[in-house]
Parts: C-alpha cells; sequence; structure tokens
C-alpha cells in the first residue's frame, strides 16, 4: 500500500519555480512544499543539493557579493526567511509562497524524517552549541538519528583539518548537513563542500541550530508575523547586531522603493 507520505514525495520531482527580490532567486514554496521537495533528493556523489533560507541581510550581502549572489542562484531550493522577502516574493508570486525560516524548517522537517529514517549530522556553532542541538532534537523527536556533530574552531581550518571534517561526515553515511556558521560564511561553506560530501542535501540554517540548542530565543509568533524578528534579535544582541541592522535594513528598503518609484507596476527582480 502506498502511504500518505511517499504521496508526498511523489507528488514533487521538478525544480520549484522561482522568482527575483532584488537579484535574488527565491524559491516559490509552502513551509510543506519545501519539506517535500528536499525529501525527493537522492544522494549525488560530488554534487550535493543545497538549500538556503535567505533574510533581508542576505538579500543584500547577495546585492554586494557577486559570489555569494552565485551561489543563491545554485541552490535546489533557496526559501524566504525573512518575512519582507517572503512578502516581496509571494506578490510577484501571485501566491503560493509563504514563509520559511531555518528556525521553523529544521524541527519540521527532522521530525518527518524519523518516519524515513533520516541521518543527521550537525556543523558549526559555538562551543558545545552543535552537541547540545543534537541533543535536544532526539529529545524532542524520538527516534531521530544523528550521525555526528562539530563545531569548528573560530579560524578557518588547515586544508589536513577540512579533510578530516570531510571524511567524518562521510563515513557516518549521513543523509543531510545543518550548517551554523552566519550569512555568508555558512552558505559559501556549502558551496565549496557539496563537490567534498556524498550526502543528500545540505541546509544552511544559521540560526535555527543554536535555537535548537537552546543559547537563542525566537521572537514571538505576532511579531514575525508584522517582519519585526529582527527588531528582537537587535534588542538582544545590539552591540553585534546593531550596524548590520542599521546598515542593511535602510539599504533594503531603499533598494525597494527605489524599484517601486521606477516602477510602481513591476514586479522587484533584477535592475
Amino acid at each position: 500500500m502506498v502511504t500518505s507520505l511517499e504521496n508526498n514525495l511523489s507528488s514533487r520531482k521538478s525544480a520549484p519555480e522561482k522568482v527575483d527580490v532584488l537579484d535574488v532567486p527565491i524559491a516559490v514554496l509552502s513551509m510543506q512544499d519545501a519539506i517535500d521537495f528536499a525529501n525527493t533528493w537522492d544522494v549525488r556523489p560530488g554534487n550535493a543539493h543545497m538549500a538556503a533560507f535567505t533574510t533581508v541581510h542576505m538579500v543584500v550581502e547577495a546585492r554586494k557579493d557577486e559570489h555569494l549572489r552565485a551561489i543563491l542562484a545554485e541552490t535546489d531550493m533557496n526559501c524566504p526567511d525573512g518575512a519582507p522577502v517572503a512578502w516581496i516574493g509571494n506578490r510577484q508570486a501571485k501566491g503560493g509562497l509563504s514563509r520559511t525560516s531555518g528556525p521553523d524548517f529544521m524541527p519540521a522537517f527532522c521530525a518527518q524524517g524519523v518516519q524515513l529514517g533520516y541521518r543527521h549530522f550537525i556543523y558549526g556553532g559555538g562551543p558545545g552549541i552543535a552537541e547540545q542541538a543534537a541533543q535536544n532534537l532526539q529529545t524532542h523527536f524520538p527516534g531521530l538519528q544523528i550521525s555526528g556533530y562539530y563545531s569548528p574552531p573560530f579560524r578557518p581550518l588547515t586544508e589536513e583539518e577540512d579533510r578530516e571534517v570531510c571524511e567524518m561526515i562521510n563515513d557516518s553515511s549521513t543523509d543531510f548537513v545543518w550548517v551554523c556558521l552566519g550569512c555568508p560564511k555558512q552558505e559559501k561553506w556549502m558551496f565549496d563542500h557539496k563537490s567534498k560530501l556524498n550526502v543528500r542535501g545540505i541546509f544552511a540554517v544559521g540560526l535555527a541550530v543554536d535555537v535548537m540548542a537552546g543559547a537563542r530565543t525566537r521572537a514571538p509568533r505576532a511579531l514575525g508575523l508584522m517582519g519585526f524578528e529582527w527588531l528582537f534579535r537587535l534588542m538582544q544582541e545590539p552591540g553585534r547586531l546593531w550596524k548590520r541592522y542599521t546598515f542593511t535594513n535602510a539599504l533594503f528598503l531603499a533598494w525597494v522603493l527605489r524599484d517601486m518609484l521606477r516602477n510602481p507596476f513591476a514586479d522587484l527582480g533584477s535592475n
């Protein structure tokens, strides 16, 4: 008998439609669509699937960094993490796109993956963060298989260290790698390592691992729906984040308003 889960997996085989939000391609997917699509990924030795979760900060960084913009264009699935990114993307797509944040996607995907027997590896976070996130995930989702975790030092790894990490991941028969290094470092790590890892997919999820470890707190749902999760994070870490949000939010808003004034009936795509 074919289960409903198997029906869901077989219903989405092709790549999702994409729309451009200020030159960054965003997948036209709901949260469940994103989970179903990632479930169709098979192991592609030397060419792992990639998924990113794009915030306003990432859009601004991608506009300034051609390499990051190219990476996001090559991802199999680039979900709208930030509410403004989702609003603009949904306007262009004329529906069918909803916010899919890394901290929401990670537990939802892991929960469904228990039934499918997936093995997960967590890479990144500060000392002890990846280990704590792994323990909390297994507590929340009994039967979840964690194949390993690694918190890298706050310096570039040597070639030998990086090779050992890749061997550890490959030897663990991991299906999915969750990367928490911050933007754009995690997206570039994902791109640089997709040819070295024999896994189904790599997710660049940033804050999600810290949230699962209990090291960070999510904003109240109402703030997230209004697009003010960034303000909650700023209040938590003003010294580290004030410059990011002051300049990136202002740039994003300026670019959006400029494009709307140039042509109020056009989509906010490439210029």
